[in-house]
């Protein structure tokens, strides 16, 4: 009986079976071969692992943040490490950059186009012209200091006094010595640093401190001597700067109102010494980090004006019709210009770009 219970259990489990399986849906057919991967993007340049960045300001100087914060935007557009350093004034930041020891420097538009020129500085030996502009930093206002109880009252006073003409390589050493040269004034240098300059002006051992300002705002050297001493700020005549132009057509000058500087109120209108400042690198700077550097630099310009107050009274983009012929701007940088509109002077092109 019970040998006839599991031949039927079996038979029972045999029939389910062969029930189960011809319900079952057909196997699946292999699967294809997956299609072949699309090709890989052409590699890009190999970048710089770190750029060395030249501020032409010293620490004390109220430029110096100015120059860090540029250099953090910029390696902020590219994510490559920035490390400021300071080899002295503009024209020291710019042989520093053409003799390789910097990827990207701060310098100023007169010392680039005499650098370019063989003028100045570069007389008779003009560098090879690599040199490419990627943004207009900001403008310099130079004006001449003089206490505020003493009888020189204009440029033709200096005539025979000592002066502080800027720290040496330093485009306002240059803006100052062309002036006074034009000028046909005959003067005592006071050669030292920015340091030594104010420390001298402070004890009475120089008569005029020559110094870069900016915005609304006197330099923090100015600053730094008004807390002991009170100045006032020399205007050149029309005719004055006319002189100085016939010589040195490269020189500027700019017209102040009266009151132009909060610290100065009691200040009649004046006119004084100003130049613009720029962002250069080589020629061979990869175009992509160029143009990620001033994309980044220019749509954070707030940033700027927060730690340099007279950012907010700068315009980079119209200062570029500014630029000198032969001061020609990177490729990288015009890429980024003219997606936002901005005019380009022709004579900023550069040659591979024609």
């Amino acid at each position: 009986m019970r040998h006839k219970l599991v031949m039927v259990m079996l038979s029972v489990a045999l029939i389910v079976s062969l029930i189960l399986t011809g319900c079952a849906e057909p196997a699946a057919p292999p699967a294809p071969p997956a299609p072949p991967a699309p090709p890989a993007p052409p590699a890009e340049p190999e970048w710089p692992k770190t750029i060395l960045f030249g501020s032409s300001s010293p620490t004390t100087s109220s430029w110096y943040p100015l120059h860090v914060k540029m250099a953090e935007l910029g390696g902020r557009g590219m994510g490559i490490p920035v490390t400021v350093v300071y080899p002295g004034g503009g024209e020291a930041c710019l042989n520093a950059w053409y003799n390789g020891e910097l990827d990207v420097t701060h310098a100023t538009v007169p010392a680039t186009y005499e650098a370019i020129h063989g003028l100045g500085s570069w007389e008779g030996k003009p560098i090879e012209n690599r040199l490419r502009e990627l943004y207009m930093r900001d403008a310099c206002p130079c004006p001449m200091a003089v206490r505020e109880d003493s009888d020189i009252n204009g440029f033709a006073d200096l005539e025979g006094k000592n002066i502080f003409v800027g720290y040496p390589g330093s485009t306002s050493y240059g803006q100052c010595s062309k002036s006074l040269d034009a000028l046909g004034i005959e003067y005592e240098e006071f050669v030292g640093s920015l340091p030594d300059g104010i420390a001298a002006f402070k004890d009475g051992r120089i008569d005029a401190f020559f110094k870069a300002a900016g915005g609304r705002s006197v330099d923090s050297a100015h600053m730094d001597i008004m807390s002991t001493t009170p100045i006032k700020f020399l205007s050149l005549t029309k005719d004055e700067t006319q002189k100085i132009q016939a010589k040195y057509p490269w020189l500027t000058f700019i017209d102040y109102p009266a009151g132009w500087y909060e610290q100065l109120p009691d200040l009649g209108p004046i006119t004084i010494n100003i130049y613009d400042n720029n962002g250069i690198t080589d020629k061979d700077f990869p175009e992509e980090l160029a143009y990620r550097w001033t994309k980044s630099v220019i749509e954070n310009w707030d940033e700027t004006a927060a730690v340099f107050p007279a950012n907010e009274f700068y315009d980079p983009i119209a200062a570029l019709m500014r630029l000198p012929p032969d001061v020609y701007l990177h490729p990288g940088a015009i890429r980024y210009y003219r997606e936002i509109g901005a005019e380009i002077p022709e004579s900023a092109i550069p040659p591979e770009m024609k």
